[in-house]
């Protein structure tokens, strides 16, 4: 499935020959462009989480987050509203705290992570209270995403980790989460950089040996990969994918878990000033489908 925006909405398409042709298009829920994530499950269904509206902060203090659910069992030909996903984080606040975003943690554009056992993991990025910054942590949940659980902070701001860099450093923010076939998570996150193109910061990098319960401390891709909204896949051989954004849309390559990346194609080089952006999926033994949306 792809799913974009439209000025009518959202809307998406399905293929059935990994990306080749394209079916009609079809209307999707309203939710918000920044905060959805999903997962096809081992049984079959399509889990679909998403924020309502425009993203503005809409929980009370010490509450817990809903987001709103949406299930489909014949890979959404159809789909139904399945209630709420129901998120409970330490002390998430009702106060814009970085001064950089102005909604609550949200999931990520992103997949969530199936276990053997069933359980979900997905990350997420916003405040919680006490914050200066922004940080990434990392949910749980045994119900098939209606209840999520904090399980750890992948990532949180303390300090300039690396001031020499050009732009501003507000925190951790948008991310990916992958399985690797040895065991471990890798999460790559963006920090958000500021400043006019091309001075985006590099993505930053954490794993964890313990699915999600600790995390090393974040390290900037090797090469720097300045960019924003990475997207991972990891393929049947080991080799993991990562497409990046902004400015342009490209894919690199690590055969060393994440440490470094190499082999970096380049899908677009077009620069714009915020319209860059793509996804990427496995749709075979070892192959890959990527989307790139470059604007107007």
């Amino acid at each position: 499935m792809a799913s974009y925006w439209t000025p009518a909405g959202s809307r998406y398409r399905i293929s059935a020959d990994a990306g080749q042709i394209w079916g009609e298009e079809k209307s999707f829920p309203d939710v918000c462009v920044v905060g959805p994530t999903g997962i096809a499950l081992s049984d079959g269904t399509v889990l679909y989480f998403s924020t309502n509206g425009s993203c503005k902060r809409f929980v009370k203090k010490n509450k817990p987050l809903e987001f709103s659910r949406t299930l489909s069992t014949d890979d959404f030909l159809h789909y139904e509203q399945a209630g709420t996903a129901t998120v409970y984080l330490p002390n998430p606040t009702d106060e814009i705290i970085s001064g950089v975003m102005d909604f609550a943690p949200i999931f990520e554009r992103g997949r969530c992570v199936e276990l053997d056992n069933g359980d979900l993991l997905a990350l997420m990025f916003g405040d919680i209270e006490g914050d200066v910054g922004i940080r990434v942590m990392i949910v749980k949940s045994n119900d098939q995403g209606k209840t999520w659980h904090y399980r750890a902070t992948v990532a949180h701001y303390d300090g300039d980790p690396n001031p020499e860099l050009p732009g501003e450093f507000p925190g951790y923010s948008e991310n990916s989460l992958a399985l690797l076939p040895n065991g471990q998570l890798l999460a790559v996150m963006r920090t958000l950089g500021g400043g006019e193109l091309p001075c985006f910061r590099p993505l930053y990098c954490s794993w964890s040996d313990d699915l999600g319960k600790t995390w090393t401390k974040p390290t900037p891709t090797k090469p720097h990969l300045n960019s924003i909204w990475p997207i991972l896949a990891t393929l049947d051989n080991g080799v993991i994918a990562c497409l990046y954004s902004r400015p342009g849309v490209h894919v690199a390559f690590s055969t060393d878990t994440g440490l470094t990346w190499g082999n970096q194609i380049t899908l677009s080089d077009t620069v714009l000033s915020c319209l860059e952006q793509g996804d990427l999926i496995k749709v075979g033994h070892n192959k890959l489908l990527a989307l790139a949306y470059m604007g107007e």
